[in-house]
């Protein structure tokens, strides 16, 4: 009698093992389709973070070529600009060399008349 109950709870120990056993593997498979989808999409970020550097460096390349262009720009404006001023102080003087001659042009005029 007494190896029988032994035999039963043994059975019973048993039957609770193998349920634990049951539900330990359907939780590794359930983690280990998480674990699976978690790297498909690990590797699907690495990708775009590839990608992503790959464009921040192609802007940077863009963004550095811009900035020269406009430092050039900038040059050249600031030459024309001095070319301007340079061009209107002699418009200045040339107009006033031609009152001057003007004037003096009526002075020879009021003389003569």
């Amino acid at each position: 009698d007494n190896e029988k109950k032994l035999v039963e709870d043994c059975l019973e120990q048993l039957s609770e093992v193998n349920q634990q056993v049951e539900t330990f593997a359907g939780e590794l498979r359930l983690k280990s389709e998480e674990s699976s989808r978690q790297k498909e999409e690990i590797t699907n970020l690495l990708a775009q973070v590839a990608d992503l550097h790959k464009r921040v460096r192609q802007l940077t390349i863009e963004n550095m070529d811009l900035a020269e262009k406009l430092q050039a720009s900038q040059e050249s404006q600031r030459q024309l600009t001095k070319e301007l001023c340079s061009q209107h102080d002699k418009y200045d003087e040339l107009f006033e060399m031609l009152e001057d001659a003007q004037d003096e042009l009526r002075g020879h005029r009021n003389r003569n008349n």
